[in-house]
């Protein structure tokens, strides 16, 4: 039987940290990688090679130099120290969000009338995630002709030894656990149950949707909204050809110059919240993990090297979001696009688990999207 691996989040932590695992597990470089062969190549000047998000994991990680400088986080360190007492709450909509539904366990129509349309929503897509799908086979599922989902592979207990399902049953974890007072898992249900990640992201966009709505002045002619998923491509060395597709995300768009800008924050969905099985705590697996550094460089070569080096990513697992901020500095780029293992690391950081069936996660997320549209307002208020 394989040993058990360390999650990489955990794992590596430091430079220091960084170099003793690689050397210990036996990681090369970013250019002794190998990648499957572009179909579309017959020879001529397109690239030979290519890669997706959904192909990279551990190995990818280690070759990108990716370092995890913080977790648990209430707040990601880019936006921390931004002032969002300004921020409006339109119609007390946020304060209502936070508070929750009125009644558990209700029809939709139900839902839209004692909530409003877009709270109704809201508490109608999560009631959606958390139903078993057996019990839900004859309800309509969302549509959406632009996203993919056959593209993304499943979690399998065998490709992670150390991965398991979330604990789903009436008992609590234990009282050293996160989760413990958070814990959406009141059944118990296994990863072929689960709701598609379809259905997660129609619950994360009704979210984001709403909060950064109702966090903007009406007469404002420059705001920010949900823009749907986005492909990405970038050509590395001259032979591989890169390419990512995020699950949606938060874009700028002003009326007075016609500028927009696709990569306030990036959203990535799945349908399976990872537990660790010794501590009982939510983790961001390596697939995952190595997918959304994936998806950061991408959002970062198309911003232009004079903008920030942050890209901030909010990952949606079932009922749970958590935010990620990705620094990738020019020099990283450069080394990337050269198709070299970087020098400078990708930095890190990540907040803690926040669960939308509780008060308090609900709280956590809404801080945090109001937290990044503070920043956002700042940084395009200064170009």
């Amino acid at each position: 039987m394989a040993p058990r691996l360390t999650p990489y989040q955990d794992l590596v932590v430091s430079e220091d940290a960084y170099d003793n695992a690689r050397k210990k597990e036996k990681m090369g470089n970013f250019e002794n990688l190998k990648f499957d062969k572009d179909k579309k190549d017959k020879g001529g000047k397109a690239p030979k090679f290519k890669t997706t998000g959904s192909d990279w994991n551990r190995k990818h990680l280690f070759a990108c130099h990716v370092v995890v400088r913080s977790k648990g986080l209430d707040l990601l360190p880019v936006y921390r120290k931004v002032d969002i007492t300004k921020l409006p709450d339109l119609g007390g909509k946020i304060k209502l969000f936070e508070e929750g539904p009125q009644k558990n366990k209700r029809l939709e129509h139900h839902m839209l009338q004692e909530n409003g349309f877009d709270l109704g929503l809201i508490w109608t897509a999560l009631d959606n995630v958390k139903v078993p799908k057996s019990v839900a086979e004859h309800m309509p599922s969302p549509t959406k002709n632009t996203i993919k989902r056959d593209r993304r592979p499943r979690a399998t207990a065998a490709a992670a030894p150390k991965y398991t399902a979330p604990p789903e049953s009436s008992q609590e974890a234990p009282p050293s656990s996160p989760l413990s007072r958070d814990e959406s898992f009141k059944v118990a249900m296994d990863e072929a149950e689960l709701r598609s990640e379809l259905h997660v992201v129609t619950l994360a966009v009704a979210v984001i949707r709403h909060i950064v709505a109702y966090s903007q002045p009406l007469a404002a002619q420059t705001g920010f909204g949900i823009r749907e998923e986005l492909g990405v491509d970038l050509t590395v060395k001259g032979n591989l050809l890169v390419n990512a597709i995020d699950d949606g995300g938060i874009r700028y768009q002003s009326l007075i110059d016609g500028k927009i800008d696709n990569f306030i924050a990036l959203l990535e969905a799945k349908k399976l919240l990872q537990i660790k099985t010794e501590e009982g705590q939510a983790y961001v697996p390596d697939r995952n993990l190595a997918q959304m550094a994936y998806e950061a460089i991408m959002a970062r070569s198309k911003r232009g090297r004079q903008s920030s080096e942050s890209v901030v990513i909010i990952y949606a697992a079932r009922i749970h979001f958590c935010f990620l901020q990705f620094n990738v500095s020019n020099g990283f780029l450069d080394a990337f696009l050269k198709g070299e293992t970087p020098t400078d690391e990708l930095t890190v950081h990540m907040t803690k688990f926040f669960n939308l069936d509780h008060q308090p996660g609900r709280q956590g997320l809404a801080k945090n999207v109001r937290h990044l549209i503070g920043m956002a307002k700042e940084q395009m208020s200064s170009k």
